[in-house]
């Protein structure tokens, strides 16, 4: 903002004070919400890596709490961490772990091919991305690779080829 002249062409001090003064109230004020959005990012952090711990507590209530807290989260470790809970041996942690996965669409499709390529043998984890994949397939989500894993995990391909389909469908999504 210009600084306001007298009509005798000398600077208005009290007027240059008062700019300056709202300039450093401004910068101040900026600097304690920088300040606010830190420790709430930080208070958010914390929050959420507590829930993600809680995915792994004894209790099958404690994990399906958290699976639930987790719903509205949108981070690839929370999706890694949900594809784990697909396995789970409670049916309503399973259950509500795979709606989350399938709410989240594409976002959590990598982390599901990858534990396919690496715990092939769970009956658990192929039955829980076949109904994953299934949904996705449905909504239009997938593709060609991807609907090749699902295809394989509708027959009765051997594990090891599961995870070779699953494979390349991560490759081809680079």
């Amino acid at each position: 903002m210009p600084i306001k002249r007298r009509s005798s062409h000398k600077l208005d001090w009290s007027i240059y004070r008062e700019e300056q003064e709202r300039k450093h109230h401004l910068h101040t004020e900026h600097s304690k919400s920088e300040a606010s959005n830190n420790e709430q990012n930080e208070g958010a952090r914390k929050s959420l890596d507590h829930w993600v711990d809680m995915l792994c507590h004894k209790y099958e209530s404690t994990r399906l709490d958290a699976v639930k807290a987790l719903e509205q989260a949108d981070e690839l470790a929370v999706f890694e961490a949900l594809v784990k809970r697909i396995q789970d041996c409670d049916l309503s942690v399973r259950w509500a772990a795979m709606n989350i996965l399938i709410a989240a669409g594409r976002k959590g499709l990598r982390p599901l091919l990858e534990a396919l390529t690496q715990d092939f043998n769970s009956l658990c984890l192929r039955q829980s991305a076949r109904h994953i994949l299934q949904t996705l397939h449905q909504r239009g989500d997938l593709t060609s690779t991807e609907v090749q894993v699902l295809r394989v995990l509708e027959t009765r391909t051997p594990p090891a080829q599961i995870a070779r389909t699953a494979n390349d469908a991560l490759i081809a999504s680079l």
